[in-house]
This record gives structure tokens, sequence and C-alpha cells, in this order.
């Protein structure tokens, strides 16, 4: 048990650790995405109400994905990974054990779906924003292009097949997996070596690094037809 402690924290395998914590979470992430809609559809009727759910999981990306950049360019970025999996466990848990006692309600999944959406942006960006710290830069691109490859097979294929398949059998144990992939996320990232935030002391504030991000953004005309 000691060698394979040993073995898993071996900066060698920073890459991969950091790549199971975020097939975790992203597949995590795949799952809750078509449950927690389908959920919403069995208290109430209005479909407008019920995609509004998956527009609330939805927001957070394009209103805060800057300031989630600013703040893993500034702190521990393995820390806002686990505080954002540690999150989502707790919401997770929290909607199943409401749904079990039928104390759940449409608004609460509003909320639910919200934090659930911040939490997935700022876990997504540090994810992104460590692969500096874990593979030499000779490897940059191709750890770029594998980590980006697998948050969109599980995000957005994998997850979403494999919980509508799941719910056939029941929303919370959907959802229950889901808050479970979310602890292994965060399970693999204390056998990260490194140091995981910038060392160099910030003299600009955030507000002034958020403009200087949207300004960077208007002037980049790829960019902004991709954002």
């Amino acid at each position: 048990m000691e060698n394979i402690a040993r073995s898993l924290s071996s900066p060698r395998n920073n890459f991969w650790i950091l790549w199971g914590s975020t097939t975790a979470s992203n597949l995590a992430d795949g799952l809750f995405k078509i449950s927690l809609p389908i959920l919403a559809a069995g208290l109430t009727q209005s479909p407008g109400l019920v995609a509004g759910v998956t527009f609330a999981i939805t927001l957070p990306w394009p209103v805060l994905a800057l300031h989630a950049g600013v703040l893993a360019d500034r702190y521990d970025r393995r820390f806002m990974m686990v505080t954002a999996n540690l999150l989502r466990v707790v919401i997770l848990s929290t909607i199943v054990l409401l749904a079990a006692t039928d104390l759940v309600s449409i608004w609460m999944l509003y909320g639910c779906a919200l934090l659930l959406g911040v939490a997935e942006t700022f876990a997504d960006t540090a994810a992104m924003a460590l692969i500096p710290a874990v593979v030499q830069s000779s490897s940059l691109e191709k750890a770029n292009a594998r980590l980006v490859a697998t948050q969109t097979l599980t995000n957005e294929f994998i997850g979403p097949a494999l919980g509508g398949l799941l719910t056939t059998i029941g929303v919370a144990l959907t959802l229950g997996l889901s808050s479970g992939l979310y602890a292994l996320a965060m399970f693999f990232l204390p056998n990260l070596v490194g140091i995981f935030r910038s060392e160099r002391v910030p003299t600009t504030t955030i507000s002034s690094d958020l403009k200087e991000g949207l300004r960077y953004l208007a002037e980049q005309r790829l960019l902004r037809t991709l954002t």
C-alpha cells in the first residue's frame, strides 16, 4: 500500500493524476446535466422551467470564465479544484436526500444547478491552468489536447449517454453516482506533487486583470467567434 501511495505521488505521474481527476469530474458533469432536468420534469409540467435548469447550469461559463481564470492565476489551482469538487459532492448529496424525502422543489434545483455550474467553471479552468505545472514545456501541447479531448468526450458524450441510461433505473442513482465521481476526483488531487500557484506576487488588482482579459478577448477575432 505504501509503495502504491509513493508511486502515485511521483512527479512524473502528475499529469495522469490530473487526467484521472478531470475524467472523473467531467463524467460526473455529463451525468448530472441529464439527470437534473429529468428530476425537474417530475416537479413541474412547464417545459420552460425544465429548460431553465439546463440554462442555470451553463450560465456561469460565459459569466464567470474570466473571473475563474484570473483567480487561477493568483491562487492555488489544486485547492480550487478540491474546493469545487467538495462543493459538488455536498450539493448533489443534498439533492438526493431532498428528493428521497419529497422535499425538493424546482426552485431548489435552480439554485443547485447554478452552484454546480459555478463549481464546474472554476474546476475546469483550474485544471487547464495546472497543466504547465505538471508537464514539461515540450509536452504542453500534447497534454492540453489530451485533457480537452477527455473533457469533451466525458462531459458531452459519454456522461449524458450513460446518464440517460441510468435515469431509466432511477434519477437518485444517477445523481448519487455523480456525487461519488466528484469525491473520486477530489481523492486524486492530494497526490499531485509540486507548487500549483504563481510564485510571483501580483502587481495588479483582480479588476484590472479582468479588464485586460476583456480587452484581449475583444482584440482576438477567433476567440470572439469561439466564445
